[in-house]
């Protein structure tokens, strides 16, 4: 879809819940148009504003309009600082309890296709109205906030890890004993012994107690807490299983009869994002969630395969054949926050060297 050039731009903050709601459609479409992310879709941060919004948080997102489109959005919010005893804007997807994070990757301020010098007026309207401190993580190198914080100033931008990707354009690379893995569970499967399967989604619901249990059990021996020992977490992707079936899936290995190895992953228009796993102790000797893995991302026809956020030492890059840099991003709302964030930051890179010395 065209925009008209000649019709007046307007800029507007939304403060409330409600204001935000009523943007969803256009919100949708102009996801669309952005790449169609999970992330940064109205479902997904709409559904996590149901699920965790506390009553100290405030709306702090800004639309602008043209002709009665949407040409972008900065979807954020606000909550209290302890520490500082002053707000901190995160996008929405993130900012909740570490204990309960639900790992809301990739989130972007979104801008229709060929408006990106919308950019500076933002950055001047952010300054003007308070200029908070922003923490945003997992962003991608392309990323447009990465563009608008360097508009702000006073902004320090971190490398944090890895995107991991398999695209079937080029293929598995596979160490020999991945590779004598997979021909062993292939053999499996041509007995009938193995079999991997996709859930439908009332299969999804009834499995994913089970899919709860073997994670649990696996970090609970590594006297870890895993990640769905949350309620609140447990509610919200078993709610999006329910509500939004098409942005979820689950898959299958069995070994003669037993579960081996179940995964949970999320959906976007371009990408599968493996999200959890769980697999049972019997069958490690097949590596059964790595096989999973391996048949799962060469059912992608049109879909890269997502690992998602991953240190720069992972299991994920047996697997996969790209990856991208990620970022962690802190902008500051003052000179001296920014200079002593600065002088922390050169501080912890000149221990880095003295150590490798």
């Amino acid at each position: 879809m065209s925009y008209s050039n000649t019709a007046p731009v307007v800029w507007r903050r939304l403060s409330s819940l409600s204001e935000l709601s009523a943007v969803s459609e256009k919100w949708h479409f102009l996801n669309q148009q952005c790449g169609g992310g999970l992330f940064c879709s109205p479902h997904w941060q709409l559904h996590w504003v149901s699920c965790f919004w506390q009553a100290d948080w405030r709306l702090e997102t800004w639309i602008c309009t043209s002709d009665d489109k949407l040409l972008a959005i900065l979807p954020c919010y606000t909550q209290p600082d302890e520490r500082s005893r002053k707000r901190v804007m995160f996008p929405l997807g993130q900012g909740e309890a570490e204990a309960c994070e639900v790992a809301s990757e990739f989130v972007d301020l979104l801008i229709a296709p060929g408006w990106s010098q919308l950019l500076p007026d933002l950055a001047r309207l952010i300054a003007s109205s308070g200029r908070p401190r922003i923490k945003w993580r997992a962003v991608n190198s392309g990323a447009n906030i990465l563009q608008l914080a360097h508009a702000l100033g006073h902004s320090v931008v971190q490398a944090s890890g890895y995107r991991y990707l398999y695209s079937s354009e080029h293929g598995f690379k596979l160490s020999s004993q991945l590779e004598r893995k997979w021909q062993k569970i292939v053999r499996y499967e041509s007995k009938k012994r193995a079999h991997f399967y996709w859930l439908d989604k009332q299969d999804a619901c009834d499995l994913w107690p089970e899919l709860k249990r073997l994670h649990q059990l696996r970090w609970s021996r590594k006297g870890k807490p895993g990640a769905f020992i949350s309620d609140v977490f447990n509610q919200f992707h078993q709610m999006l299983l329910l509500q939004q079936p098409d942005s979820c899936a689950m898959a299958v290995l069995k070994i003669d009869g037993e579960l081996a190895a179940i995964h949970y992953y999320l959906k976007s228009t371009e990408y599968m994002h493996f999200y959890q796993a769980g697999w049972a102790e019997p069958f490690s000797g097949f590596s059964p969630s790595a096989m999973l893995h391996l048949w799962a991302a060469r059912q992608m026809n049109n879909l890269a395969y997502d690992f998602m956020l991953g240190a720069a030492k992972s299991y994920k890059q047996d697997f996969c054949n790209q990856k991208q840099l990620c970022y962690q991003l802190d902008v500051y709302a003052d000179v001296v926050s920014y200079a002593l964030a600065i002088l922390r930051k050169l501080k912890r890179q000149a221990g880095r060297l003295k150590w490798l010395s």
